[in-house]
């Protein structure tokens, strides 16, 4: 249990995580079927954001995963696609590509 709330600390999670005393107060209090379920659900969040990021344009989509704290590339992709309705190189290239079109109509 002491893993647990220093994870939760040390990611600043919700209150709800650092005061957890059990599996089921996830379940219960967050929605979650379990613990590494939430953490999943917070490194795609996490993932998402930085492909937001310009300046993070010129990492690798592993280094950005793995700074995330994904252990497993793959199972990350399909959870990630199955999330976001798209592979992490394409949802970065989705917010690059209105940027780019938006710069070509500006060329009057």
């Amino acid at each position: 249990m002491g893993s647990f709330r220093r994870t939760g600390r040390a990611c600043n999670y919700s209150p709800l995580v650092r005061e957890a005393t059990s599996w089921g107060s996830v379940d219960e209090r967050l929605g979650y079927r379990n613990f590494p379920s939430y953490i999943n659900e917070y490194r795609l969040q996490e993932m998402a954001a930085r492909l937001l990021e310009p300046s993070l344009d010129r990492r690798s989509l592993l280094t950005l995963a793995l700074e995330a704290g994904v252990g497993s590339i793959g199972p990350f992709n399909r959870a990630f696609r199955s999330a976001h309705g798209m592979t992490s190189s394409e949802f970065r290239s989705w917010r690059v590509a209105p940027a780019v079109a938006d710069a070509g109509e500006n060329r009057t």
